[in-house]
């Protein structure tokens, strides 16, 4: 995983900021469900749908990169409660939590994470670098 600072750069702070954000409706939804116990294959597949197309306009692709993301983060919450039901959960696993938000717990601010796929590239003009410098990124995660 590359990082990047780029917080001078407006258009990838509000592309950090939207990305952020739709992480944490999604998620919250989700966790919502989770607790009044709806949440089924479908409902995820539902909800994904319903922010991807809330999303998709200022986001593009990278909506559905986050969508994604988040899929596989309540995948992986659920293997150790299926272990836990058979009484197969490994003795160090002493807490198993859903999915949070992407935060800075000491700063109390939200973490800007732009996804890039890693099969798509884009050029970024970053500030630090100089100008006319251009950053191309073709990573799975970029954390700004």
């Amino acid at each position: 995983m590359n990082t990047v600072r780029v917080d001078t750069d407006p258009l990838l702070y509000r592309l950090g900021d939207a990305t952020a954000r739709l992480w944490g409706e999604i998620n919250y939804e989700r966790r919502q469900q989770f607790f009044q116990e709806r949440l089924t294959p479908g409902e995820m597949k539902e909800t994904g749908r319903k922010y991807y197309y809330k999303y998709r306009d200022l986001l593009k692709g990278n909506a559905s990169q986050v969508i994604r993301k988040n899929d596989g983060d309540w995948r992986s919450f659920f293997k150790p409660l299926e272990l836990k039901k058979q009484k197969r959960l490994p003795p160090h696993i002493r807490k198993i939590l859903p999915p949070g938000n992407w935060k800075d717990r000491a700063l109390r601010k939200r973490r800007l994470i732009v996804t890039i796929g890693s099969d798509r590239y884009y050029n970024l003009k970053v500030p630090p670098f100089g100008a006319g410098m251009v950053f191309i990124c073709s990573v799975s995660f970029c954390i700004l």
